[in-house]
């Protein structure tokens, strides 16, 4: 925001002055403050507000609600799907939240992924891959993400890292070689974001 000040009338026949303007510093914002302020801003989108009132309730741990609010929205919106996808990762419902995220992210190839999909949609993909015991999908999808500073991104691969480390040889070498390995993947945080 700039601040101008204008100086004061001269008479006519001296010069005018230029007053420099001046410029207040911009605070730095937090990115989970700009989440949080977000709401206030969308509350003339009903679907953003419903979007935030679930963020919210998933934050505060009421997931169940949570799911009941975004099944009771009509239609066919993509961003109350990655909601409902969260809400399900988080309830345990993990095949129903792999197939409802794959439908929003794959192209119409069938094969790879959507580049029109936003990148929280592909990162709740993985997160659902990752919880389905398939690391190697979900590695393949933080791939095509191209975002290594991404906080999710770091996470599910810091996951998997600990995964690996905590397999026997045995299985280390199946898992190399191709075979499932029966041992499942623990979050040390949330699944999904919305």
């Amino acid at each position: 925001m700039a601040i101008k000040t204008k100086a004061p009338e001269q008479p006519a026949s001296l010069p005018s002055q230029q007053v420099p303007s001046v410029t207040a510093p911009t605070p730095a914002i937090d990115p989970a403050q700009k989440r949080k302020a977000a709401p206030a801003e969308a509350s003339s989108d009903p679907r953003a507000a419903v979007i935030d009132r679930a963020r919210a309730m998933l934050d505060e741990g009421r997931v169940q609600e949570a799911h009941k609010l975004l099944t009771r929205q009509k239609g066919n919106d993509p961003a109350i799907k990655n909601a409902l996808g969260v809400c399900l990762m988080r309830m345990g419902s993990l095949q129903p939240a792999l197939s409802l995220l794959r439908g929003l992210v794959i192209a119409s190839n069938g094969v790879t992924l959507s580049s029109s999909a936003p990148t929280s949609f592909k990162l709740n993909y993985a997160t659902a891959l990752l919880l389905n015991g398939q690391i190697t999908g979900c590695s393949e999808v933080l791939a095509e993400i191209h975002d290594n500073a991404d906080p999710t991104v770091q996470q599910l691969r810091g996951e998997i890292r600990k995964w690996k480390q905590s397999l026997t040889v045995w299985q280390r070498l199946r898992w190399i070689w191709g075979d499932d390995i029966d041992k499942p993947i623990t979050l040390g945080f949330p699944a999904g974001n919305i």
